[in-house]
């Protein structure tokens, strides 16, 4: 009888889950569920990709608006949330628009919830329209220079494919409802949604509560990204320099990433700026105090000195990305609703196998063929 009662006793002993879990709903939508025991905070964030509805010049800033109407959920979203404890953030990139809710580990529920309360988006009217554009002149009047320069480089490498995602001004403030409907059905399809959950939460609680706020929408088929092109690699700005990189995953944005961190390290002032993308995309590199900075540091480049500095801190930079619920719901989450099979530790593999004549190739093309 003991022997039947420990066999009962160890069934109902669950499993030690595994560190995470990555799930891929039928219509295409994607969720992905971290478990961090003893994590404090719950990140559990929306990405909203824009395959099919890319910015051109007559819709630039149009995803930009509706992050801001979306956010509003029923009108006071952000204060019921703070009510409880909990927070929500949102901005749009190029290749995606993010929600996150920020809250206690017992509040997933709460956060689902929110989360489900933007995906429905209200009724538009033309004053939500005005005043939500008014908001974003405000933003757009208090951006920083690197902000700019970066925006300024991405125009100088892809012209019409590097549209800024803050946006057009004119464009948004002549927006209709009827436009902001259509892009909205357009956009809020299962392969460009994907729900990232990071803290001490149970995978399949979490998996399950994701899951069925984004199992609706449509399945689009054919969603496909025209690729940038990679010709003239090396923008050079006042202040900065930007480089051409192929996709996330691919070896040359690793070595390209190092280099460029490497660099930067030299320099006082020195920064780096890139976001991780499923097609080509740009790493920007500069100096806070001007272009001679800037010169001088590429001039006095070595790579034997530089090559094993290069590949730690683009080790580090992925670290830090994945530090805590936050950086690692946002990192896995704005690959996975990009690319389902893309991961972080991509690059990690590539700076491993990274050799000393491919990163020497990458620095002269920086710094213009001077080494």
């Amino acid at each position: 009888m003991l022997s039947v009662l420990a066999c009962v006793l160890a069934l109902q002993v669950p499993l030690e889950q595994p560190p995470r879990l990555r799930t891929i709903l039928p219509n295409g939508s994607a969720v992905l569920v971290e478990r961090m025991p003893g994590a404090t905070t719950l990140s559990v964030q929306l990405f909203v990709g824009c395959r099919g509805v890319r910015d051109t010049p007559q819709t630039h800033g149009l995803r930009h608006l509706i992050e801001h109407l979306s956010a509003r959920g029923k009108g006071d979203l952000d204060h019921r949330l703070e009510t409880a404890g909990a927070f929500l953030y949102a901005k749009t990139l190029r290749d995606a628009t993010i929600y996150e809710i920020r809250c206690g580990p017992k509040d997933l529920k709460l956060a689902m919830d929110s989360l489900r309360e933007i995906l429905r988006l209200p009724e538009v009217t033309d004053d939500m329209v005005k005043k939500e554009a008014q908001i974003l002149g405000e933003e757009g009047a208090i951006r920083d220079r690197l902000t700019l320069e970066s925006e300024e480089a991405w125009t100088s490498a892809y012209a019409d494919q590097g549209l800024s995602p803050f946006g057009n001004l004119d464009v948004i403030k002549n927006a209709t409802p009827d436009m902001i409907k259509k892009l909205v059905r357009a956009e809020m399809v299962g392969p460009n949604l994907a729900v990232t959950v990071a803290g001490n939460v149970d995978l399949d609680e979490a998996t399950k509560l994701a899951s069925e706020i984004i199992a609706y929408a449509p399945l689009a088929p054919n969603l496909k990204d025209e690729v940038r092109p990679l010709d003239l690699p090396v923008v050079v700005g006042d202040n900065y320099r930007a480089v051409k990189v192929p996709r996330y995953s691919d070896a040359e944005t690793a070595w390209n990433l190092a280099a460029c961190l490497a660099v930067a390290s030299d320099m006082e002032d020195g920064y780096v700026t890139y976001t991780p993308v499923a097609r080509n995309g740009l790493i920007v590199f500069g100096s806070a105090e001007g272009r001679s900075s800037l010169d001088t540091t590429l001039k006095n480049a070595d790579p034997v000195t530089l090559f094993a500095r290069g590949r730690s801190m683009a080790r580090r930079w992925v670290a830090n990305q994945l530090f805590d619920p936050g950086g690692i719901a946002y990192f896995r989450g704005l690959l996975l609703v990009q690319d389902h099979v893309v991961k972080p530790e991509s690059l990690l593999e590539n700076l491993t196998t990274m050799t000393y004549p491919q990163f020497r190739a990458t620095l002269q093309r920086l710094t213009g063929g001077a080494q």
